[in-house]
């Protein structure tokens, strides 16, 4: 059975199982959300979610920490609005990476206007973050982002996949992701090339072919 290089690198046979079936529950979850496209993608967002919970190990400390902190009464900004949240819904709905609009703002001084129009962004990206944690996705507008390559991308990262070359990416996005592009190898570098864009390009490790290889 031939499979895609992709498939080679990841840890355990285990986890490359929970992903496969991970990309079956994952269209399934975007087929049903496609009726209702003026919402946001509930049932996929939670399957994206589920999955990278899955695969990954390193953050189930951090994870139950998020949980029990829910029941308590909140102290401080932080937790009656978790960061993550804002992060999570701020990328959601602008391009780049959250850690770089934090940077941008600081730096207001040097340019009031960008500094100011990013910091607005924020603005609502908390106060849409409050909405959430009070009442759910459902009360939040359709992303602008394309959450399933983000949350594939992330779901790559927490099964061990982290420096996947463009074509690896892409082989994995063939296989997993159901929006409808056949070969995601464009779509890919436009994506990493606006991530690069404030992170820096990197190096990968994992030298993927663009041909699969065989068992």
């Amino acid at each position: 059975m031939s499979r895609h290089a992709w498939e080679n690198w990841v840890p355990t046979e285990e986890i490359r199982e929970v992903l496969l079936e991970g990309g079956k529950r994952l269209r399934s979850a975007w087929e049903s959300d496609q009726k209702d496209r003026k919402h946001y993608p509930i049932s996929t967002d939670w399957a994206l979610a589920e999955i990278q919970s899955m695969v990954s190990t390193s953050g189930d400390r951090a994870r139950r920490k998020e949980v029990s902190s829910f029941f308590k009464k909140p102290k401080t900004l932080s937790q009656l609005i978790p960061e993550s949240t804002v992060k999570a819904i701020w990328e959601d709905h602008n391009r780049g990476r959250f850690e770089d609009a934090l940077e941008a703002a600081s730096l207001g001084y040097k340019d009031p206007k960008k500094g100011w129009r990013v910091f607005k962004s924020i603005v609502v990206a908390i106060e849409r973050a409050y909405l959430f944690e009070q009442w759910g996705w459902e009360v939040l507008p359709k992303p602008k982002a394309s959450i399933l390559h983000k949350g594939l991308q992330k779901i790559a990262i927490a099964a061990g996949l982290r420096d996947l070359t463009e074509a690896g990416f892409a082989e994995f996005l063939d296989d997993l992701c159901p929006c409808g592009i056949s070969r995601h190898r464009e779509a890919v570098r436009k994506f990493r090339t606006r991530s690069r864009q404030g992170a820096g390009a990197k190096h990968p490790r994992h030298q993927l072919p663009n041909k699969s290889v065989q068992d």
